[in-house]
Formats: structure tokens, sequence, C-alpha cells
């Protein structure tokens, strides 16, 4: 069964995160998402019997409020917000949860199996499961670029997954998911090098001083959240 779950958690998190940033920003999602890390501590909390204390509990506020201020210009308009997008927050915390299952069902399975191992039937199930629904011919439509892309988001599942498995084999779950913040911050920082430097258009949220605010309190309250016992007492 916790096999079932790690492998289930994992491919409905791509697949609901993949549909969901078709209606909403990558920045977007990327801040969403956070609520994973934040989930998997909780859980880690209630599973592993690892201690919430006081400064954690503070991260966890810091990052809801994060959160609200920078969705704060959605927030303040949301009769203006297209359905679509909403729908697309829904995706993206949906995929947020099943993360947290996957995270939590690896913790416990990795008492026992080996992290590669994991992520090897992860991958044989995930391609039995998504081949019926996927499109290989369109492959020969794509560009060099798009093609370098493609092969990147490839290399990219395999070499972040097999680390983190590896890390949570190494460190205790709270400390690598103190790691995890890092993406929405480099994601904002690619799109604005992308978007200036390139012909790429890829799209943002609409920002402002408040907004930047709330994504660096988003990764820090989501840091100090998952700050690993030992720390908090040096």
């Amino acid at each position: 069964m916790l096999t079932m779950v790690a492998v289930l958690g994992l491919l409905a998190n791509y697949l609901l995160y993949i549909v969901g940033l078709n209606h909403i920003t990558p920045s977007a999602s990327q801040i969403l998402i956070q609520l994973a890390p934040l989930l998997f501590l909780i859980g880690s909390v209630v599973l592993f019997k690892e201690r919430l204390l006081g400064l954690q509990w503070l991260g966890v506020f810091v990052l809801i409020a994060g959160m609200l201020l920078f969705f704060h210009l959605r927030i303040t308009d949301i009769i203006a917000t297209s359905d679509s997008y909403l729908a697309g927050l829904a995706l993206i915390v949906a995929a947020a949860v099943t993360w947290c299952f996957y995270g939590l069902a690896q913790k416990k399975l990795q008492v026992v199996h080996n992290a590669k191992d994991i992520l090897f039937l992860i991958c044989i199930t995930g391609t039995v499961l998504f081949l019926p629904l996927a499109k290989p011919l369109q492959i020969l439509a794509l560009d060099a670029t798009e093609i370098a892309v493609l092969l990147f988001c490839g290399l990219n599942t395999i070499i972040a997954y097999g680390s983190f498995g590896l890390a949570m084999s190494h460190w205790e779950s709270s400390r690598v998911s103190a790691i995890l913040p890092l993406a929405p911050l480099l994601t904002l920082l690619f799109a604005y090098a992308l978007n200036r430097w390139t012909a790429a258009s890829i799209p943002t949220e609409p920002m402002d001083w408040l907004g930047i605010l709330g994504a660096l309190l988003v990764v820090g309250g989501s840091a100090v959240a998952a700050l690993p016992k030992h720390q908090e007492r040096d």
C-alpha cells in the first residue's frame, strides 16, 4: 500500500501540476506549490513524531502571510479573476497534497528500500499509465530549442527526484524540506531574466513591492518552519 501511495502520489502530482500550469503563471504555481513541503513537515510531525517548535510555527504563519501578500492583487480583484485561473490554483493545491503523500510514503519506504529502486518503479509505472494519453509524434514538430527543453525536463525529473530520495536517506525529512523553498525564487529570477534578455515570453504574475515581499516571506517562512530541532537549540 505504501508503494502504491508513493507511486500514484507522485504521478498525480505531475499530472495535476502540468494541467494547473496551463491556467496560471509559473511564478504563481511555484509559490503555491510551497504548500507541499509545509504539508510534508506537518505530516512528519504527525506520522514520524518530529516535534514542531515555536520558531517553526512562526515560520508557518509567515508562509501563509507571504502567500496572501503575493496573491493580494488577485485577491483584491477576485471578481475579475478568471474561472480558469481559479481552477489552476485548485489544481496546484491538489498537486501539493499529492506530493505530500508521495514524500511521506517514500520516507517510510526507505527504511527497507533503496531510493533509486523507488524512483525506477515510479518511472516505469508512469510510462505505462501515461503512454495511452501521450502523443509521441508531436516530438517531430518540435524545433531544436523545444527538443532541448523537453530533454531537460526529462533529465530534471530523474536528477531532482533521485537527489530528493537520496537526501532523505541521509537527512531527517524536516531538513530536506528546508531546501525546497529555493525553487520559487529561482523560478521568478529565471522568468525575469529570460523575458528580459531573450525572446522568451513566459507569463508572469502582476507584481508590486508587496508581491515581491510576499514571495520572500513564502521562502523564508517555509525555511524557518522546516528548521531542524538541533539548529533551533543552537
